[in-house]
């Protein structure tokens, strides 16, 4: 019974961790993706805005990201792979989500096309 308490706090703390986080990197990874150029009036927050979300978007950070999940919330290493991949799963989806509703189209139709050439190239 207090090992399902345990067990149960625990995957609280993780839920919420992966919703805060995810969100986090999911929406300054969206800032990233719709930066414009920076003029050289640019102020310092944003340098420092852009900077973060640059550094945040970056494919290293993404997977530091995964293995501190792993390392916090997991007891061995195959749970910490499976937390990991939960959390990843979940920061793209709503990096999805958010980028929907900034741009109005999360997937464009220019990568439908290109799925289907490359899909017909395959075929061949």
């Amino acid at each position: 019974m207090k090992e399902n308490k345990e067990n149960r706090g625990h995957r609280r703390k993780f839920i919420s961790f992966t919703f805060i986080v995810g969100l986090i990197v999911a929406f300054f990874s969206v800032i990233s993706d719709n930066l414009p150029y920076l003029r050289d009036g640019a102020t310092v927050i944003e340098l420092i805005i852009s900077y973060l979300a640059v550094m945040i978007n970056s494919l290293p950070m993404w997977f530091i990201l995964a293995m501190i999940v792993g390392y916090m919330f997991a007891r061995n290493i195959r749970e910490a792979a499976i937390l990991g991949a939960i959390y990843t799963i979940s920061a793209i989806s709503f990096y999805f989500v958010i980028g929907h509703f900034n741009t109005d189209a999360a997937v464009s139709s220019n990568d439908y096309k290109h799925c289907h050439l490359f899909s017909d190239y395959e075929e061949k």
